[in-house]
């Protein structure tokens, strides 16, 4: 545990040496590139028992390594092939798997990384938020999933650029990986640069009473998407028989966030009168997060549902935390360290019942 709280606090303690992060793109580009860069070492040369499926994931990648047969190769990872494909062109560089692990913990630290470069107004804390939250973690586990995830932040960032096609490419290549984040795809839509901000406060509304809707109707809408995708019917079995059945513990820390989305709500409505571009560019950060948190509200007692497909949006509290107490006059250093220990908390909670399978820390060697 002290290993990971130790490189927490080197994310803190970086920041020491670029004061001037938040208005300088020099020295923001700087911490984000060192910090980042240990990050990627630590994920990418763990061992094959860091991580729940760590293991699962390495005994994949050597079978896809050692099959010649492309009909077979593409396969072994279910209703994955261009994360088949990709493992398969790993394989030429190194048949082993840590080759596996490194290039995964470059593209999903790297896409974070530009993420927060791109949206937060407090790298130093949109970081710590990554760590705290156990989005970083988690990716020694799940790491098809984060990697998905990782994409789609990619084209997330590209899109508002103007730049359809790319984005469009990457996140084809996102549901190649894991077919899951299919679900992600509407923000695209629903955070187009196009819509008023009007529009955004009206989609809020109807993601609060959809997520309320869908809690009393969610198995047709299930049955639809096992449909749609037939290679992921198991889960359907599995909710069923109650394999997925958690105990809600994370309810709290859900309400937790959203009682500062809904303050950060309060002070754009405030300042509705600033300036509109950046308003926007908050209310499209600001939609992911809701409509993460309130399925994890609503399905709280759900551990496919609030444990997993969730992240794929909640991942955006890593810069609307920052984001919103950057709007205060007063009090901020005050109002970091509370939430801050509050994640530190959070941290310790999910490191002591070893969520994910982390612990103890080991390099591959």
């Amino acid at each position: 545990m002290l290993f990971y709280f130790s490189i927490t606090f080197f994310t803190l303690l970086s920041g020491c040496f670029f004061p001037n992060m938040k208005t300088n793109k020099i020295h923001k580009t700087l911490y984000l590139f060192i910090v980042f860069s240990v990050l990627i070492i630590f994920m990418g040369l763990r061992g094959k028992n860091v991580g729940v499926d760590t293991s699962i994931s390495n005994d994949f990648y050597t079978r896809i390594a050692y099959e010649s047969s492309f009909s077979i190769y593409m396969n072994i990872v279910n209703a994955a092939p261009v994360y088949s494909f990709y493992n398969k062109i790993l394989s030429f560089i190194s048949f082993n798997p840590i080759c596996l692990n490194l290039a995964n913990a470059i593209i999903i630290n790297t896409c974070f990384a530009y993420f927060i470069y791109q949206h937060s107004e407090n790298p130093l804390f949109s970081v710590y938020c990554y760590i705290t939250m156990y989005f970083y973690l988690f990716s020694y586990n799940g790491t098809r999933q984060s990697l998905a995830g990782a994409l789609c932040l990619l084209a997330f960032c590209l899109l508002k650029k103007g730049r359809p096609v790319l984005p469009l490419m990457i996140f084809l290549a996102a549901l190649g990986v894991h077919m899951t984040c299919i679900i992600f795809f509407p923000m695209y839509i629903l955070c187009s640069n196009r819509l008023k901000i009007s529009t955004y406060q009206l989609i809020l509304l109807i993601i609060g009473i959809g997520c309320i809707i869908l809690r009393f109707s969610y198995k047709p809408f299930l049955s639809l998407v096992f449909r749609i995708m037939p290679s992921y019917q198991k889960y359907g079995q599995w909710l069923e028989d109650g394999r997925f059945q958690a105990q809600g513990r994370n309810v709290l820390v859900t309400i937790f966030y959203i009682v500062f989305v809904i303050l950060y709500i309060t002070i754009l409505w405030k300042q509705r009168n600033s300036i509109v571009s950046k308003r926007k560019e908050e209310w499209q950060l600001i939609l992911p997060a809701v409509f993460g948190l309130m399925l994890g509200l609503v399905f709280y007692r759900n551990a496919l549902i609030s444990g997993r497909v969730i992240l794929y949006f909640t991942c955006f509290m890593i810069v609307v935390l920052p984001n919103f107490i950057e709007h205060f006059s007063r009090g901020k250093f005050l109002s970091y360290s509370i939430i801050g220990f509050c994640l530190l908390f959070l941290l310790y909670y999910q490191l002591h019942i070893n969520y994910a399978g982390v612990m103890p820390y080991k390099f591959f060697w």
